[in-house]
């Protein structure tokens, strides 16, 4: 941002997401400490098979972290999972609402959600992975759900959407007041 030096936001990734990995030994879904999901070839087929919509997948690149004395092993393969379906805005019962956006750089600031994230069907694109405008949170159908529960796949925690409980000590609308 020209006016304001905090307005840094993430962009885009240049080439694929690099992950160090402590062990060979993985879920079936692997979280990175900035929300990003990888998962197993196992999970990519099943998905595929399932013909789930709303995502993509790039390939990881994947190294385990190195251990004196110990033999190198093959790392697992493994895919990020990029959401492409479109939630649109929250249902306004959530609580989320639009509280500042930059004149100077376009950046756009949410409320926190008061009743969880409750989705809006009419803007909501149908698929089966997808967001809310505003928030990272991977909503998914109940296809993705009942799919996840009968292949016991690990590492992966289903909340229904309107449960989500705002947990944080700051709020987003306590932060961005008229200033930005």
């Amino acid at each position: 941002c020209p006016v304001y030096p905090g307005h840094q936001r993430q962009g885009i990734r240049i080439g694929n997401l690099a992950v160090i990995l402590p062990s060979r030994k993985v879920g079936d879904f692997i979280w990175t400490w900035v929300s990003d999901c990888l998962i197993t070839n196992k999970v990519l087929l099943l998905f595929r098979e399932a013909g789930l919509t709303g995502f993509t997948v790039n390939p990881a690149m994947v190294k385990l972290k190195t251990q004196r004395n110990k033999k190198l092993i093959e790392p697992p393969t493994l895919w990020e999972l990029v959401v492409t379906g479109k939630g649109g805005d929250a249902d306004p019962i959530s609580g989320i609402r639009l509280i500042y956006t930059c004149p100077h750089c376009g950046m756009k600031k949410y409320s926190s959600f008061r009743n969880g994230i409750i989705v809006d069907e009419r803007v909501w694109d149908g698929s089966d992975f997808f967001t809310v405008t505003g928030y990272q949170f991977i909503l998914v159908t109940e296809r993705v759900k009942e799919l996840v529960t009968r292949n016991a796949l690990t590492n992966c925690v289903l909340i229904r959407s309107q449960d989500l409980e705002w947990k944080s000590l700051s709020r987003p609308e306590d932060l961005y007041g008229k200033q930005g």
